[in-house]
């Protein structure tokens, strides 16, 4: 923003710093974003985990992994509800994946 009084010019540098480091800015904001998804990934894994998963459903191995990946909530769900309404989730869940393998 330049502002002229008279003889005087006035710049604001602020906004002449933001106005040539549009790149830098534009990086920033990608860098925060990866770190914000980084961080809902962790809040998942950290309360969906294998070990709370196989003590819920006993499963284990190949099974295990296929059934973290197909039924892993999503971040909004998992900062919405409490652990029992997860334990909930992961025995219904479990219930429609033994429907499925048996078949």
């Amino acid at each position: 923003m330049i502002v002229t009084a008279g003889p005087v010019i006035a710049i604001n540098i602020n906004q002449l710093y933001r106005a040539v480091s549009f790149n830098k800015n534009k990086k920033k904001e990608k860098f925060r974003k990866i770190l914000l998804d980084k961080e809902k990934e962790n809040l998942v894994e950290q309360k969906f985990n294998p070990s709370l998963v196989q003590r819920l459903t006993g499963l284990g191995g190949d099974s295990l992994s296929q059934f973290i990946l197909r039924y892993q909530p999503s971040y909004e769900f998992v900062r919405e509800i409490s652990d029992y309404d997860l334990y909930v989730y992961i025995r219904q869940q479990y219930d429609k994946f033994r429907q499925q393998t048996v078949k």
